[in-house]
């Protein structure tokens, strides 16, 4: 991981080696986090840095001089600090070096203007030589673990088996720009899977080694050294000033700004809000510059001068590293606030635990965990809740969310919303074909679906009605449909068999010889009665007041069984009755509001309710003792 060091505290710092020329060269690294520039190595005059390669394991740096010296740095860890061990190979190189790069932990190889490219091993005294036809190579990069690419002054590209010492393949293309060779840095674009480096006058080649394919772009006026590719974009700045954006998959640039000019050297962080370049120009100045969208703005100048090449850290490698240390983090605290709800420790510690996991970037993990909170506690509303915020964070295809998605849709079966189970319990079917449990609850579910379509049913629901509301609330659904509310009184065993529209035509007899304001109409129905064990189609008689009514969302219902020994068993419920919206000037809280108002005249037992009650049983009552009483006789004859 390139220019990344761990702390003694586990924090990953993101480091930017800067190499240095004049009179005083050397390597200067800059932590961005800390804002903090310091001199790690100083040289002779006359050796400036022409350029740095650090291993893919961040222990070692090489340095290679304007003068043929190479320098290997070892990277110690030490708390609060950065401490470097020098290693000086002198006498391997005599011309000036233009590239290095790390083939392993150990192994880095060199080219330098004489047309040589040197591998250095470790334990061995004198570099082996790679072929490069007297081809000046004057950028390196490693393409797996068995290749190394060198691109010539010339533009043709080696690809060596640098194990086997040998050239394998040779790839044309475009030349590199003529002046300032060693500051021309392939970089890969990993988005994109390509590498990426300037050709002369602005050309910007894409080579992409798993498919032997070069493609070159002019996309700006005059030579290019500056290359930055950050996930799926790509900014390239050219001498002139020039800045151009790509997006991976387009192939040309898609936007562009004026920048800075004369740069010949880049390097790029990004923190979890911004992210800035270090640029350095010909002048030897490095500014801090800040990278928005499409624009780039200058923030301030480093201390100092002289500066001729950046290396940044690798920030693919960096954001693994840092998704690494937060997935580690992450599990730490869902661990602790499983025990926390497992010993019922709630409060503001757990709070906090939930925070810190919103923090790291972890919503959809502190959603699923205040799901499993909630229904610990019993707070089918709030869990609902988790639920919705969680499939709203991540989407229901990922698998991550397979044991959260068939909760969510168990959950949804429990609180009355087939449609939106049967959905899931559909997306759960496609993807586990194997798995027939998915297929058979979506069997079940669809059932329920097709009988709320016909509207006749009326539910029989373990989950309080409050709570069946404030979860359709949360689900964006008005809440409709007929529930049981409460049972009026035991099971009445009539020892005679009576049939539903003799109960109908006894009531209005009834209602007819008695002194009374009128009472609701009665009316058969064959309802489905629907609970989570038994679905039944049962013949019911609804006793309704009219919609102008003040009880018009209360109904008395009389079920009616045939028992087998040829009596039949009444069974007389209250029935709430929530109709379905059609004001589309009240919203959908609004008109589950005024429901749950409703509900409270029944659990509080409101008089005037009671009152409605009691008379209109009073007369369903009336009817079916006179009606035993007649069949009786009739049978006693």
């Amino acid at each position: 991981m390139k220019g990344i060091q761990m702390d003694m505290t586990g924090q990953l710092q993101q480091n930017i080696f800067l190499g240095l020329g004049g009179e005083k060269p050397g390597i200067a690294v800059y932590d961005p986090n800390l804002h903090l520039l310091k001199r790690i190595l100083s040289l002779p005059a006359g050796q400036s840095v022409y350029t740095i390669g650090m291993s893919d394991d961040d222990k070692l740096l090489a340095v290679g001089t304007k003068s043929g010296e190479i320098h290997r740095l070892t990277l110690q860890p030490a708390a609060g600090d950065h401490s470097y061990q020098t290693e000086s190979l002198t006498g391997s190189v005599s011309a000036p070096v233009l590239s290095v790069c790390f083939l392993d932990k150990g192994t880095f190889a060199v080219s330098d203007i004489t047309a040589r490219c040197l591998l250095f091993q470790p334990g061995q005294t004198e570099p082996d030589k790679l072929p490069t036809g007297k081809r000046i190579i004057c950028a390196l990069f490693r393409l797996d673990d068995d290749h190394l690419a060198g691109l010539s002054t010339s533009g043709e590209l080696l690809i060596w088996n640098w194990m086997a010492s040998e050239i394998i393949q040779i790839v044309e293309a475009p030349g590199p720009p003529e002046k300032l060779t060693a500051l021309i840095k392939p970089v890969y674009w990993s988005e994109a899977d390509r590498w990426v480096w300037s050709g002369r006058s602005g050309v910007i080649v894409f080579f992409s080694w798993s498919r032997n394919e070069i493609r070159a772009i002019s996309a700006h006026a005059r030579d290019v050294y500056a290359i930055l590719p950050y996930k799926d974009e790509l900014l390239t700045i050219g001498i002139d000033g020039s800045v151009k954006f790509w997006q991976a998959g387009t192939g040309d640039p898609v936007g562009g700004c004026k920048g800075p000019e004369q740069i010949i050297s880049a390097a790029l962080w990004a923190g979890q809000r911004s992210r800035k370049l270090v640029l350095i120009n010909e002048a030897g100045k490095a500014g801090i510059y800040s990278w928005v969208d499409s624009d780039v703005k200058f923030v301030e100048w480093l201390n100092g001068d002289n500066f001729r090449c950046a290396v940044g850290p690798d920030m693919q490698k960096v954001e693994s590293s840092l998704h690494l240390q937060k997935d580690m983090r992450a599990r730490e605290l869902a661990a602790q606030i499983r025990e926390k709800i497992s010993r019922r420790q709630i409060g503001s510690d757990l709070d906090i635990c939930h925070q810190q996991l919103v923090q790291l970037g972890y919503e959809h993990i502190s959603c699923a965990l205040r799901a499993e909170e909630s229904r610990f506690n019993n707070d089918i509303v709030s869990e609902v809740q988790s639920y919705s915020k969680l499939f709203e964070l991540v989407p229901e295809t990922d698998e991550r969310t397979k044991s959260s998605l068939l909760r969510f849709a168990v959950l949804l079966e429990t609180l009355w919303q087939p449609e939106k189970a049967h959905t899931i319990f559909r997306k759960l079917a496609q993807r586990y074909v194997d798995s027939n449990s998915y297929a058979e609850s979506m069997a079940r579910v669809s059932r329920y679906v097709s009988i709320f379509e016909d509207g006749k049913y009326v539910i029989e629901t373990d989950v309080p009605l409050p709570s069946l509301v404030g979860a359709a609330t949360v689900l964006k659904k008005a809440f409709t449909g007929r529930f049981l509310a409460r049972n009026i009184e035991a099971p009445i065993h009539c020892n005679v068999v009576i049939s539903a529209d003799e109960l109908v035509k006894k009531y209005v007899e009834v209602c007819g010889t008695k002194p009374q304001k009128p009472l609701p109409q009665a009316d058969q129905i064959n309802l489905w009665w629907l609970s989570n064990r038994t679905i039944e189609q049962i013949t019911t008689v609804i006793f309704a007041s009219g919609e102008s009514e003040h009880f018009s969302f209360l109904e008395v219902g009389v079920k009616f069984l045939n028992a087998a020994n040829l009596q039949t068993v009444l069974i007389p419920v209250v029935i709430f009755k929530a109709d379905t919206k059609t004001n589309n000037q009240v919203s959908i809280e609004q008109h589950n509001q005024a429901i749950l108002e409703q509900l409270q005249l029944i659990i509080n037992g409101d008089p005037s309710f009671n009152g409605w009650l009691k008379m209109l049983y009073a007369n369903v009552r009336d009817a079916v003792r006179q009606l035993i009483t007649r069949k009786v006789a009739e049978r006693a004859r």
